[in-house]
């Protein structure tokens, strides 16, 4: 399987990032805490390399006190769209693009959902995974 392109949101300091595109090389470059190590790790979680702590999910507010829990986002995820070699396509029986979605909500448990298309409409495979 080839990775084409990823996106992310509600993960660390990214709000919401689309389609970044995966080439040989790719290069990420900013600031520092420019948020390239989150995009890595959000990278790492699509693929199951990472497991999703609270404090990767993106904090919206802070109330005024500082013993209050932070509002985070209602979930956190990560999105990637591949090409799958002819082994992939017979082996899992799909065609050559597919979309990859893992995400999780304040409960930390991961899904992954695989996305196809089937010739008038989209179908959707989903896994529930523990921490």
């Amino acid at each position: 399987m080839h990775l084409n392109s990823f996106g992310v949101s509600g993960f660390r300091s990214l709000t919401e990032v689309a389609d970044i595109p995966v080439r040989k090389p790719t290069i990420l470059a900013g600031h520092n805490d420019g948020g390239e190590s989150a995009l890595l790790d959000a990278l790492a979680f699509l693929l199951g390399k990472h497991a999703l702590a609270e404090d990767d999910r993106t904090c919206l507010t802070v109330d005024g006190d500082d013993e209050s829990a932070p509002v985070r986002w209602e979930e956190s995820g990560s999105r990637g769209r591949s090409t799958l070699d002819a082994w992939g396509q017979e082996r899992f029986d799909l065609l050559a693009l597919v979309r990859l979605r893992r995400c999780s909500g304040e409960d930390l448990f991961s899904r992954l959902e695989v996305w196809q298309l089937m010739s008038d409409c989209v179908i959707c495979l989903s896994i529930s995974c523990q921490r």
